[in-house]
């Protein structure tokens, strides 16, 4: 598929419109990431450690089972080391120029990520150091970054799928959602719908409580009517899927 391939997206489709059933997956999409899903279940066996799954209490019953990723602070990142060297671009200028570069061409370890530096020159040194093609124009390092993170989805989640009894869909949150690159390769990576909704949703959900202490808001079922109300949201649906899924082996093998 060339670099010209088009993002499906489907406007107007209302995130709470959509059947969410009891158990269902998101993703909190920003600077950092979190993947993983709302359950009655509290996950307690032995892999929960080892496999750093938190069980987060929800305020009105229930868990959120979750594990913290890497998000769009390496991009921010190269964009600060980018002004710095008096390349002013902007994001959606950096979304254009990763949309002309060839898909699938290098591969970064999301995790090696975590403290400040010349993220740029980091990423070609690690693609040097792996054997792999290094990344030189900024196109090419931000689809770097935005396809490595949508493996890196795609990894949580198959750590997470054996417990997921619904998994049809992935539900994303937060400012992450405004990058419709990422949400398009999250829906390729892991071969499921995405299904985008508010991109201030820590705010949201804050009123909302607030509004439900009040008595003015009775029970989850209203709370998904008035988001349905307020926002509009889009879908990506999978594409490529077979060179996605010889592209994850390659991610993997970067972790062994």
């Amino acid at each position: 598929m060339t670099s010209s391939r088009k993002i499906i997206l489907l406007d107007r489709v209302k995130f709470a419109e959509l059947r969410i059933n009891q158990e269902f997956m998101y993703l909190s999409s920003g600077t950092w990431s979190l993947l993983g899903f709302c359950s009655d279940r509290l996950l307690d066996d032995e892999f929960i450690i080892p496999h750093k799954i938190a069980n987060e209490g929800v305020w009105d019953g229930g868990y959120r089972s979750n594990i913290n990723i890497p998000g769009l602070w390496i991009l921010q990142e190269c964009q600060r080391q980018w002004n710095i060297e008096g390349k002013k671009y902007s994001f959606n200028d950096l979304d254009t120029m990763a949309q002309q570069a060839k898909p699938l061409q290098s591969l970064i370890r999301p995790d090696d990520f975590e403290k400040s530096g010349n993220y740029p020159e980091l990423i070609r040194t690690f693609c040097q150091k792996t054997g792999q093609r290094v990344s030189e124009q900024p196109g090419e390092i931000v689809r770097c970054i935005l396809e490595s993170l949508a493996l890196k989805y795609r990894q949580v989640y198959e750590v997470l799928k054996p417990y997921i009894h619904h998994g049809d869909a992935l539900y994303i949150v937060g400012g992450g959602v405004k990058n419709r690159l990422l949400n398009q390769f999250a829906a390729d990576a892991m071969n499921l719908p995405v299904i985008t909704g508010p991109s201030e949703a820590t705010a949201v959900g804050n009123i909302l409580v607030q509004l439900e202490a009040q008595g003015e808001v009775q029970g989850s079922e209203q709370r998904r009517e008035i988001i349905r109300n307020s926002f509009e949201s889009g879908e990506f649906l999978p594409q490529n899927t077979a060179q996605w899924e010889e592209a994850y082996g390659r991610f993997i093998r970067l972790y062994l």
